[in-house]
């Protein structure tokens, strides 16, 4: 028995011999192309034309259960039905119709209809039955607009359906009225290809449930067997990119006195880690609201996206023993890119990553403040013994320098009068400092360290171009800078500060540390 395709429509021609050589096969080769060829020709009939037309059996063809290439041959043989300016094909999730493919409609793209909103689709989705509106119908207010060209005088749309339930719809426009002729063929196919497109959407949702399945997997195996917190972002942030087709992620972790945020994004294609100032900070509001929101949903938000081009992104907050403690955020450029599963999905990630995110950072804090009170200790046995303040504020400064690595440290002591006179630098750029000490007036008063050494309250500062306080020195700029009160019960007896020329270069540990030191 052998079997005959018919190329571009889902038919074979069985011919039972004894057996053929290379030149029967052929033969039978060109008589299917032949059939093929006939039934495409001006001169069949309509229902020959109608079945040339039909794509439903051909939708597997070429790639079996691809959803997005099957829709793009439907909607190609909605358009090769009749002629037609432009067109779209949605498939139905939950209330809403979603746009998959178009033809000469590129606005159309990713387009939501929502039922409930829309007067017309709301109609089509309780009758069942096909909609047209003519220009200058009362109704013609109500069509989706997007796409349709200056001159179009006539749109369409035609449910799929099975049973009594709407699983999509092809919309359709053009300059001239349609035949009673072409509404029968339109509708014909789309009861033809109802079924398969049916089959189709059920292997499709099937195929991500499956994805999200192995994705949770693969969370519980590479993820969750981070060491640090940079090794399981780092992690994590692979894992949603090759899941959500998008690089668009953030991830925040707040500091335990809810003062900083350590944030985890892309930059240029790689994985940064910042410091930076809770207040202020967009995702602010998001965090005290303690809710998932969406982009579309935030739109009166100047402050997002967080991402530059983003056109749609889900926000979900890390939550721990029924506090917030973070959040994670994706975007896409991609206008309506995450449906009700990828939330959900999301969601689920969020609640595991941050049980692990909270015991990680918790061991990671502990294990540097012990590491740190280690270098205190050895710090403080080669001062304890001092009792000239000018020797303690310099050898405490170049010891914080040696055995911290900072970039510039000083330590200023108040005088008997109890004002700043007295002080020490250490640092790869204590000597810039230095020179450009020399033309200040002491006491020391103003800038961040004299606001500190006032209020008697250390600051950690992410950006010191951000703060008021700060007041740059000639010849040096700083990115960053910690500062801490010297106290003694309530009376403050110096300060030590810590600088950087890069932002966000301290973390909560090192402001631990030189509360610890001082």
């Amino acid at each position: 028995l052998y079997a005959f395709p018919v190329r571009g429509l889902s038919q074979s021609v069985l011919v039972g011999a004894g057996q053929f050589g290379n030149n029967a096969q052929r033969i039978w080769r060109l008589i299917t192309t032949g059939m093929n060829v006939e039934t495409r020709t001006p001169e069949t009939s309509p229902a020959a034309s109608v079945a040339a037309s039909l794509l439903m059996p051909d939708l597997n063809s070429e790639s079996p259960y691809d959803l997005p290439r099957a829709l793009d041959h439907a909607l190609d043989a909605f358009v090769r039905l009749v002629s037609v300016q432009g067109g779209w094909f949605a498939i139905r999730r939950g209330d809403s119709l979603e746009v998959r493919a178009q033809w000469d409609a590129p606005s159309c793209a990713d387009l939501v209809l929502s039922l409930d909103t829309h007067t017309l689709l709301r109609r089509m989705n309780r009758n069942l039955a096909p909609m047209l509106v003519n220009r200058g119908d009362p109704l013609w207010s109500e069509i989706p607009h997007k796409g349709l060209k200056k001159n179009t005088k006539t749109w369409i749309c035609v449910p799929l359906v099975i049973g009594q339930r709407l699983i999509g719809a092809a919309g359709l426009w053009r300059s001239s009225a349609f035949k009673g002729e072409e509404w029968n063929r339109l509708v014909d196919l789309a009861t033809q290809i109802a079924p398969a497109l049916e089959t189709l959407i059920t292997f499709a949702e099937m195929a991500g449930h499956l994805r999200r399945l192995a994705m949770l997997n693969d969370f519980a195996l590479t993820v969750s067997t981070g060491r640090s917190l940079d090794q399981i972002a780092r992690r994590m942030f692979a894992l949603l990119s090759r899941a959500f087709g998008t690089e668009l992620i953030v991830l925040n972790l707040v500091s335990f006195d809810d003062q900083v945020l350590q944030e985890y994004r892309v930059n240029d294609g790689n994985l940064v880690s910042m410091l930076r100032s809770a207040e202020g900070h967009p995702i602010a509001p998001l965090l005290a609201s303690d809710t998932k929101v969406r982009l579309e949903d935030m739109s009166s938000n100047p402050a997002l996206p967080l991402y530059n081009g983003a056109l749609s992104g889900l926000y979900v907050p890390l939550r721990f023993r029924g506090q917030p403690i973070g959040m994670l955020s994706v975007e896409s450029k991609r206008a309506n890119a995450f449906n009700s599963y990828d939330e959900s999905l999301i969601v689920v990630i969020a609640s595991h990553l941050a049980s692990l995110a909270d015991y990680t950072r918790v061991r990671e804090e502990a294990e540097g403040r012990a590491r740190n009170l280690g270098v205190i200790h050895e710090v403080v046995q080669q001062v304890v013994g001092l009792t000239d303040p000018h020797a303690v504020a310099e050898l405490t400064a170049d010891l914080l320098a040696r055995y911290f690595s900072y970039e510039l440290t000083a330590v200023f002591i108040a005088d008997e009068s109890g004002k700043l006179t007295i002080g020490g630098f250490g640092g790869s750029s204590q000597n810039v400092v230095k020179r450009a000490m020399k033309s200040v007036e002491y006491p020391l008063i103003g800038g961040i360290t004299g606001n500190v050494f006032r209020v008697g309250q250390g600051v950690l500062v992410n950006d010191v171009l951000q703060d008021e306080n700060y007041t740059p020195v000639k010849g040096w700029q700083a990115g960053s800078e910690i500062c801490v009160p010297i106290r003694d019960g309530s009376k403050v007896l110096g300060i030590i500060d810590v600088e950087s020329s890069s932002r966000n270069a301290f973390t909560h540990n090192d402001y631990i540390a030189l509360e610890s030191l001082a």
